[in-house]
């Protein structure tokens, strides 16, 4: 029906950010893979479980294949009908049915596209009928539930509306249904086939030779027949998903040390790096994509940064000269010890949150926030909270004692933060706020409330730290300005948080939000630091530099460097 449109009717799709639909290419459903998708779906977490790893259907994702409008406040429940809808319903309904037919919606579309003038209003209104219907929100049915109508009342505010939400949220609702015993899998099935393509990406196989460069968005019109005819032998051949995932490389890579994060630039133009190709987030640039294992050389470009360049922005030439010697070091190298936190160039990545913990503990030590004092916590400590929280029965005296110390740490400041790592994919934060008696949640990828109330992970860290809060107040009790130490009870508040426009930067997210958030909203300061291509390789400088390093062969080479480099204006980075 796509190709029948005429110019008029292809102008009014994009006009309200819709295009992206007409680049959809004909494509089958595999419904053995979509029902081995389903199958792994958690409903509680919302997530799909590949090859060990827990991938959530992002609105990121959806935005990058489809091209719809995903922005606005996420689409959880319909909006009420009203009196005007019945007459709008009354327009396009089909005069047998009663309904609103996907055919006779089908057949006016066809043959409004014959006439050489448009009612732009009314073919809207169709199209994204029809679109509801047969795309985002399909069901066994052949029409459209009247309840889309709040959503197209108003045709110059369609395009305002997070219609990657709509389909996402359908999709999950039927996941749910599916996992429930529902026979019939629902929902977007074209988009939960194609995120599993490009999430569990075939490189490099003697099976599938697929050429992912070059590509833009919607990443869905790359899957033609013949591609769909590649994979699908692919597929064939590995059990839909066999293979292995390859190690998260170190915390500055060459593929995205001078990638940009700019909110001004359009979602292909952020897609696009280096090199004009498409860059999109992989195991491989830290994010959640798959990539099965292959024999592929490593290819190690030389990149100039200068004092001028955008990618530079904040950086100083000892920042650079230390981000050289980090790349340059043996990976087993220790290049700093902060608080017993050892890491090596192997180790930087997983560890950078824990040891950056402590340095931002250092540079507050002495302030208070506007709401009060704050407290940041390692994530081991948080792993430990979520194992103590799941256990059942009483530990012995001195474990109670010693856990105790942290509890009596938390009751003398007025916040608490908690890094969580989900399921070594994504870092948030929580904040214990005793002065708004309530468990916030600071997340660069927000879901929905009732998903923070399901977490398993919340739950049992809550309950971790709340048994020993309970237990110090009892018999270890210290001066606090607490008013209230249920903190099992206080609400779960999820806060709002600038969005992630990635799938790499959520632990950058996590620690500015530890280092701004004053107990009731971010500070200037969040504005004011430097963007996340940047900031990634001063963490890595920061935690080098810092007076809390003991490594001192390490300052006196760095020292050293930047004595010899002090009048260079420019430094290469081979990253």
């Amino acid at each position: 029906m796509v190709r029948s449109l005429n110019p008029l009717q292809t102008a009014a799709m994009e006009k309200i950010g819709s295009g992206g639909l007409l680049a959809m290419p004909e494509i089958n459903i595999n419904r053995v893979i979509c029902i081995w998708l389903a199958d792994r779906y958690d409903v509680k977490s919302q997530t799909i479980l590949i090859q060990d790893k827990s991938l959530p259907i992002t609105l990121w994702d959806v935005q990058c294949i489809l091209d719809i409008p995903a922005e606005g406040p996420v689409i959880s429940k319909l909006p009420p009908l009203i009196t005007e809808d019945y007459k709008i319903y009354s327009r396009y309904k089909d005069g047998e049915s009663k309904n609103i037919s996907l055919i006779s919606l089908q057949e006016t579309i066809l043959e409004e596209s014959k006439q050489s003038e448009i009612n732009e209003e009314d073919f809207i209104r169709r199209m994204m009928f029809f679109t509801i219907g047969y795309i985002l929100c399909p069901t066994t049915k052949a029409h459209v539930s009247s309840s889309y109508l709040p959503l197209l009342r108003d045709v110059t505010k369609i395009h305002t509306i997070n219609w990657a939400s709509l389909t996402r949220e359908h999709l999950c609702d039927c996941l749910k249904e599916f996992k429930g015993g529902l026979k019939n899998i629902e929902g977007n099935l074209p988009l939960l086939q194609c995120w599993y393509w490009e999430h569990v990406k075939a490189v490099n196989s003697e099976f599938c030779n697929i050429n992912y460069n070059g590509r833009q968005i919607p990443l869905i019109s790359f899957w033609n027949a013949a591609n769909v005819r590649l994979r699908n032998k692919y597929d064939c051949r590995t059990a839909e998903g066999g293979g292995g995932i390859e190690e998260a490389p170190f915390i500055v890579t060459g593929d995205e040390a001078t990638e940009t994060d700019d909110n001004n630039k359009t979602i292909a133009e952020r897609l696009r790096g280096q090199f004009g190709r498409t860059v999109k987030p992989s195991y491989q640039t830290q994010s959640d994509f798959i990539f099965y294992k292959h024999n592929k050389k490593t290819f190690e470009p030389k990149i100039q940064i200068s004092n001028s360049g955008s990618a530079n922005l904040g950086l100083t030439l000892k920042d650079k000269i230390t981000i050289n010697y980090i790349l340059q070091s043996e990976k087993t190298k220790v290049l700093a010890s902060i608080q017993d936190i050892e890491l090596s160039r192997a180790h930087l990545l997983p560890l950078v949150i824990e040891a950056y913990t402590e340095l931002i503990n250092d540079n507050q030590q002495g302030h208070t926030r506007q709401y009060g004092s704050a407290l940041i916590e390692k994530e081991t400590q948080v792993q430990v909270w979520c194992a103590v929280g799941k256990t059942r029965g009483k530990p012995s005296k001195r474990y109670i004692e010693s856990r105790s110390t942290f509890a009596q740490r938390y009751m003398v400041h007025d916040m608490v933060f908690l890094p969580i790592n989900r399921d070594k994919s994504h870092w948030y934060v929580i904040v214990i706020n005793a002065r708004c008696q309530e468990i916030q949640i600071l997340d660069s990828m927000q879901m929905q409330p009732q998903w923070y109330n399901a977490s398993e992970d919340i739950k049992n860290l809550i309950n971790g730290v709340a048994k020993y809060i309970d237990y110090t107040v009892k018999e270890r009790p210290v001066p606090t300005s607490w008013t209230d130490t249920n903190v099992a009870k206080w609400p779960l508040c999820p806060k709002s948080v600038p969005q992630q426009k990635d799938s790499w930067s959520c632990g950058l997210n996590a620690l500015k939000f530890m280092e701004t958030w004053d107990g009731k909203e971010l500070t200037s300061d969040f504005l004011n630091m430097e963007p996340n291509e940047v900031f990634r390789l001063k963490v890595a400088a920061n935690l080098i530099n810092t007076t809390l390093n003991i490594v001192l062969a390490v300052h006196d080479d760095i020292r050293r460097l930047h004595s010899e480099n002090s009048s260079t204006s420019e430094v290469t980075m081979k990253l």
